[in-house]
């Protein structure tokens, strides 16, 4: 079904302007990206969006932490190995006391590590493109004043 609404997604688009995607692997939880747009996605120029990380933290709070937080604890206890024991039960604790964004920052600093693996595995044109913040608004203006320089 993902590839479905991926798809359905991906023809509606105006073919004359870029796409932007998020640099993702091929497996995205128990989904896959199809093969030929992950080959796409890695030969394409990159943008690197430098958000402070109190803007950051904030987003993850906002978009991770407003549910069930039973699924967040259950998310961290998959990521315990990853994490380290101390950093895991530290987060946990943060949760139980709904401390959130404490709780999201060694997580953060392990989803940062991966990102950076990833982009060094990778020969591409790449570009860093610092952010006074996290508006959708205000990134994509400065997206398109960078691809029309």
């Amino acid at each position: 079904q993902f590839e479905n609404a991926l798809f359905r997604s991906m023809v509606s688009m105006n073919p004359d302007l870029p796409v932007f995607i998020e640099d993702e692997s091929l497996a995205i939880g128990k989904v896959f990206i199809p093969r030929a747009l992950y080959d796409q996605m890695k030969a394409s120029w990159h943008i690197f969006l430098d958000v402070p990380v109190a803007q950051r933290l904030n987003r993850l709070v906002l978009g991770y932490t407003l549910d069930d937080s039973r699924m967040l604890v259950d998310g961290i206890r998959r990521l315990e190995k990853r994490l380290g024991m101390e950093h895991a039960v530290a987060a946990i604790s943060r949760i139980e006391e709904g401390n959130m964004t404490e709780a999201m920052k060694p997580v953060m600093r392990y989803y940062d590590k991966l990102y950076f693996r990833s982009m060094g595995l990778h020969n591409h044109r790449s570009t860093n493109l610092s952010v006074g913040s996290d508006e959708p608004g205000e990134i994509a203006n400065k997206i398109i004043s960078l691809i029309e320089t």
